[in-house]
């Protein structure tokens, strides 16, 4: 589950209802401001990877155990162009799979992974 959406946002095709998808710019606000243990690194992969076994632990688990996120994750990390799809068919796990990504991205790596994910 570590860089599943990473695939899905290097298309940058895919927005819908899981906000982590938008690419805000990233100097619109979104991120960079609030450091974590996880954080400053200058590398996302390195800081998510600390988030899911630390921080975001809770998120991780909840994932986990829903098929429905853990399917998600499975087709994002495949998806080519729009990902809408992806939803479709795992509507059931879509808010565990945003508070998975808004805890990684938004709370744990706001620095490392500006931009990447639309912060709430």
């Amino acid at each position: 589950m570590r860089t599943a959406l990473l695939s899905c946002l290097a298309t940058a095709m895919f927005v819908a209802t899981v906000a982590s998808c938008v690419q805000p710019g990233p100097n619109d606000g979104e991120g960079g401001s609030v450091s974590t243990a996880c954080d400053n690194r200058s590398d996302c992969a390195a800081c998510d990877s600390c988030a899911q076994n630390n921080i975001c632990q809770q998120q991780v688990a909840a994932c986990q155990q829903s098929s429905a996120c853990i399917a998600l994750d499975i087709c994002f990390s495949s998806c080519t162009g729009n990902c809408d799809y992806c939803l479709a068919g795992n509507q059931d796990g879509v808010a565990a799979y945003d508070a998975f990504l808004q805890c990684v991205y938004c709370g744990a790596c706001p620095s490392d992974c500006a931009g990447l994910v639309q912060c709430s």
